[in-house]
């Protein structure tokens, strides 16, 4: 017996049974990484699909505030849209600071090295920046002014149309891939809507079309709400980049803070009378001011910026769909008219897109995990 344990053959079966117990070690330990980091992944996203609901419902009352701002004449639209970006900005840039100065770590920042990071990442992505500032400026001045043209509604009903432009666009630059189940999701949010909107009671104030605007209304809003549409949807996609290695809200806060340079130059070239430009005049606007820069502004696109460094720029235009349906029950809880079969067919529709949407997304991910994680453990075992 002493010979044969000596025996080179025995040896080697030992050194055969240690080899198996280190794979079959490493294999689990490879196992149970994967599966936190996937749990991880998911609890993220699932976070950031909250979050884009909250930002739709915030959009859906801002459709309502800002079209009975321009129906009172509070203050002209174009110097709200420049409240907006300078207000904003600050109020951004501010919460940026309190959270890089409170953070606890090894080294406490000051607000000046702080200004130091911030200026090291816009000359980083200077370029990209610069496009964002001028598409948030597109997407602020448009919206307000297609409102202050078109009806809430007529605005609504083409606010679909931007998760299936920005997913266009971002395949067009390769920067995502789409399945058939994921195009059929924004396809159908899209249809449900639009058929919230066009199925809506409009006949309030007489019209009863969808698209009950004249001729002239359409003439002078329609270009602008393109732009709005068209803006947003290049502002999700080329974000994508600059949220991936800088804060979200300090991206949002650039943003806003260079769209501030063509809003003021357009504002200044429509002004006709100088006493617009004395913000106190509006007093009973101040609700109107306070909604737009610390909800529509600072809370919703520094969320959207978030949520797009934590999933896709598709996924945040899709979740835009919510919009019409988020602006009907606010009409609806403000006139106090139920919704019809009509709208709640369109609300099933929508939440039925966007769960196929997010469904088909996160079977992807668990598929591209388990290929890593396969691909991890025969590495180990090789």
């Amino acid at each position: 017996l002493k010979l044969w344990l000596k025996s080179p053959c025995s040896k080697k079966r030992k050194s055969c049974l240690t080899m198996l117990e280190q794979r079959s070690l490493k294999q689990q330990v490879t196992s149970n990484n994967t599966c936190n980091k996937r749990n991880e992944i998911c609890r993220r996203k699932w976070k950031a699909y909250i979050g884009l609901t909250a930002v739709a419902l915030v959009y859906g009352g801002w459709i309502v505030v800002s079209k009975e701002a321009m129906k009172q004449r509070m203050m002209p639209p174009l110097q709200l849209a420049f409240l907006r970006c300078f207000l904003g900005s600050m109020v951004m840039f501010s919460a940026q600071s309190l959270i890089a100065v409170q953070k606890n770590g090894p080294v406490r920042l000051t607000l000046h090295d702080e200004c130091l990071k911030w200026h090291i990442l816009f000359r980083k992505h200077a370029l990209r920046f610069i496009m964002l500032g001028f598409l948030q400026a597109g997407n602020i001045g448009g919206n307000i002014l297609a409102v202050n043209q078109l009806s809430a509604i007529t605005v609504a009903i083409f606010q679909p149309l931007m998760p299936i432009l920005a997913g266009v666009v971002a395949a067009f630059l390769n920067l995502e891939e789409f399945s058939i189940f994921q195009a059929a999701g924004l396809l159908l949010a899209a249809c449900g809507a639009a058929s919230v909107v066009a199925l809506t009671d409009h006949g309030a104030g007489g019209g009863s079309g969808v698209l009950a605007d004249d001729w002239d209304a359409w003439v002078r809003g329609g270009p602008f709400l393109a732009l709005n549409l068209l803006s947003l949807a290049l502002y999700f996609v080329l974000q994508k980049r600059p949220c991936s290695s800088c804060p979200p809200v300090f991206v949002a806060g650039v943003g806003f803070l260079i769209a501030l340079g063509p809003i003021s130059a357009a504002f200044v070239c429509t002004m006709s009378d100088s006493s617009q430009w004395w913000i106190f005049n509006t007093a009973p606007s101040w609700y109107v001011i306070c909604y737009a820069v610390f909800l529509t502004t600072a809370f919703n696109y520094s969320v959207i910026a978030w949520a797009t460094r934590e999933t896709s720029p598709t996924t945040v235009a899709a979740f835009q769909a919510l919009q019409p349906l988020c602006t009907t029950l606010i009409l609806w809880m403000v006139n106090g008219s139920l919704p019809t079969l009509g709208q709640a067919l369109g609300g099933v529709l929508i939440a039925a897109g966007l769960l196929l949407f997010v469904f088909s997304i996160s079977f992807d991910t668990s598929a591209d995990s388990e290929h890593s994680a396969g691909r991890a453990i025969s590495e180990a075992c090789n």
